[in-house]
C-alpha cells in the first residue's frame, strides 16, 4: 500500500485498503492465541508505521490537489472576467 501511495496510485489503494479493513475485522473477530501475541503486535505496529507514512503522502496529495482546484477556480474567474469585458 505504501507503494501505491508513493507511486501515487490513490484509486487503487483505495480499494486494497476496503480489503484490508475486511480481512483485519475477520483476523480480531477471534481471540489471538497466546503464543501469537508478540507476532501480532508486531504486525500491528509495522502496518500502524506504514499507515503513517500513507496517510502524511495523501495529505501531500490532498494539499496539491486543493492548489489545483484553486487555479482552475481563479482562471475560470480570469476567463469569465475576461469575457465579459469583450
Amino acid at each position: 500500500m505504501l507503494a501505491m501511495a508513493r507511486s501515487s496510485e490513490w484509486e487503487q489503494l483505495s480499494e486494497i485498503e476496503g480489503r484490508r479493513n475486511v480481512l483485519m475485522k475477520s483476523f480480531f473477530s477471534e481471540p489471538i492465541a497466546d503464543s501469537l501475541k508478540n507476532s501480532v503486535a508486531h504486525g500491528i505496529r509495522h502496518i500502524l508505521e506504514k499507515d503513517r507514512e500513507i496517510t502524511r503522502l495523501s495529505a501531500l496529495r490532498k494539499k496539491e490537489l486543493r492548489s489545483s482546484l484553486n487555479k482552475m477556480g481563479k482562471n475560470r474567474s480570469a476567463v469569465r472576467a475576461y469575457a465579459a469585458a469583450s
